[in-house]
Order: C-alpha cells, then structure tokens, then sequence
C-alpha cells in the first residue's frame, strides 16, 4: 500500500494512515468493531470499498473529494478501525461490479450492503 502512494516517508504513512483510519497500521487489533477495506477498479474509475463479514458499508471512488469525511463519520459512527483486507462482502462486490460492466449482471444483490 505504501509503494503505490508515491514519495512518502514512513512516518508521513503512519500519520496519514491513523488520521484517516482512526487504528495506527501496528494497532488494528484493539478494536471491537473491524472493517476492512479494498481498491476495486471499474471502468469508470478505481473505487474504495468497506465492509466487515457481514456486508457492504461503503462503495465510492477513490477520486470523490468527500470520501475522507465519508470514511470518518462511518468508523466514528460505528466505533470501528477500518484496515486493508478483504471480506466475503468485499469478493462480491467486486465479482458483481465486474459482470455488470461485462453485461451479464442486469441487479446488484441488495443483501450484501448494510
């Protein structure tokens, strides 16, 4: 993750991580609440998704200004830390998003978001 961001040290990483997560990358354990979070890429752009086992919280691109906001009012309203990772929810989403572009998807299936 830190590679793809460009020339940033690793304090800079960790402070940004923290700031935007709400867990420090070395304290992502000590939450009760834990959603994890991944890049998916569709052709209209990269996008964020986040979700816990359970289902969907979040789908937004990557390049929409209010997505930090969006980030920090999900893991304060739900007193989570978000972490990269992928959940089952996470796998379909992206499995759906992609067919849908192929044109063999015409629904998302409503039960994986929350």
């Amino acid at each position: 993750m830190q590679l793809d961001i460009g020339n940033i040290s690793n304090c800079d990483f960790h402070n940004a991580f923290s700031k935007i997560m709400g867990v420090t990358p070395t304290n992502q354990n000590q939450h009760h609440h834990l959603l994890q979070a991944t890049r998916l890429d569709s052709p209209l752009g990269p996008m964020l998704a986040i979700a816990d086992n359970k289902g969907l919280y979040l789908l937004e691109f990557i390049e929409y200004r209010g997505l930090d906001r969006e980030i920090e009012l999900l893991r304060l309203r739900l007193k989570a830390a978000i972490v990269p990772g992928m959940t089952e929810p996470l796998r379909l989403i992206d499995h759906e998003m992609k067919a849908y572009f192929q044109g063999s998807l015409k629904s998302f299936n409503p039960d994986i978001s929350h």
